[in-house]
This record gives C-alpha cells, structure tokens and sequence, in this order.
C-alpha cells in the first residue's frame, strides 16, 4: 500500500468516525420531530372541534397515550402530558408564529394558545404531583390528604418519611457527581492515549509504505 492509498484510508475512516455518529443524531432529532409534529396537529384538531375543556384533557391524554407507545423517546423526554403541552407552548411563544409554521406547518392562533393555558391548568389541578417520580408523587398525595383531613399524624408520618428519602436521594447525588468526575478524567486520558496510538499507527503504518 503506497502512501497516498494510506492517507485517502485514513481520511476515509476519520469521515466515517465522525459522519456516521452525525447521522445517527440527525435521524433521532428528525424523528423527534415527527412526534412532535403528529401531537401538535393533534391538539391543534382537538382545540378546534372540542369545546369543552374537560372532554378536550381526556382526548389528548389519549393522544399522548398512543404517541408514547409508539415513540420511545417521548417517554424519556416528556414527564406526562401537561409536560408535553407546556413544551408546545413554550415553542410556539418563544420561536413565534412564522418560525413555528415554518418548522411545523402547523399555526396557533392566540385563542388557541390562551385555550392551551386553560387546558394546561386542569390538568395540573388534577394531578399536581404528576411532575415527579410515583414514589414521592404518592407521599405528596398523602401528605395532601393530611392536610385535607387534618390528620397530623397521618401529616407528620409522611413527613418523616419524605425526609428520609430526601437524605438518601441528596447522598446519591454527592456519590454520582463523585463518580461523574472520575468518569470525566479517565475519558480524558482515555482520548488522549487513542490520539496518541492512533497517531503513531499511522505514522508507522506511512513509513512501513515508504520504505
């Protein structure tokens, strides 16, 4: 193998390292994308023909059902439905109508938006702990129901117990960023040391041509 053959190999593996891990995010941004996409349309037909709100939470409750069934990532992206639909809102405030439409073709009026406020509401109104993890939601609805009924020791016992789970979680946290350092360094060195032995591989690989 002569020395030009060995740089367009080299040139053509360096490509495809960095080409090939490219298109992989390229491909997950525009499935993303299309999910997006297909709930945005969704709602959009449901403020359009529902008129009332409770019906209208029920029907994209449903929606966000099928749509998380189907693409992974919502799941691991959007805590619950009020999430997803806050994340609607806040693109079509924050990119504004021409730039939401460009990327969507989808528009929303300012009747749909202040619609989509009113539906965001109920649906925190109904489940206000839906943000966090079953575990601690289940603890928050019973220290809810303590206050509602005035049962403080009912109160005080989720109250202990929460806090035994907030030192437990705040001591996890220390250990992983621990951990995430040490992790951080040995990537480091990690990339260093192939740098280097990829280097010299290729510097022996040219002079093993040449000579």
């Amino acid at each position: 193998m002569d020395i030009d053959s060995s740089l367009k190999l080299v040139t053509a593996l360096i490509v495809s390292i960095f080409y090939i891990p490219l298109l992989l995010i390229l491909a997950k941004q525009m499935k993303s994308k299309r999910g997006r996409k297909y709930f945005y349309n969704a709602i959009l037909s449901i403020l359009s023909r529902e008129s009332d709100n409770d019906k209208a939470v029920e029907q994209i409750h449903i929606i966000f059902k099928k749509l998380s069934e189907r693409n992974s990532y919502i799941n691991k992206e959007y805590k619950n439905t009020a999430d997803f639909c806050e994340d609607l809102l806040c693109r079509v405030e924050s990119y504004g109508s021409k730039r939401f439409k460009g990327l969507y073709n989808l528009e929303y009026s300012n009747e749909n938006i202040d619609r989509l406020v009113e539906l965001i509401k109920i649906m925190k109104e109904r489940q206000p702990f839906s943000s966090v993890s079953s575990k601690y939601g289940n603890l928050l609805n019973m220290i809810k129901h303590a206050f509602d009924t005035n049962n403080n020791d009912l109160g005080v016992n989720n109250l202990k117990q929460m806090a035994d789970d907030i030192e437990v979680l705040e001591s996890t946290i220390q250990s992983q960023n621990k951990r995430n350092q040490l992790s951080i360094i040995v990537s480091i060195v990690g990339v260093i040391l192939t740098i280097v032995f990829g280097a010299l591989s290729v510097i022996q690989m040219l002079s093993d041509s040449a000579s």
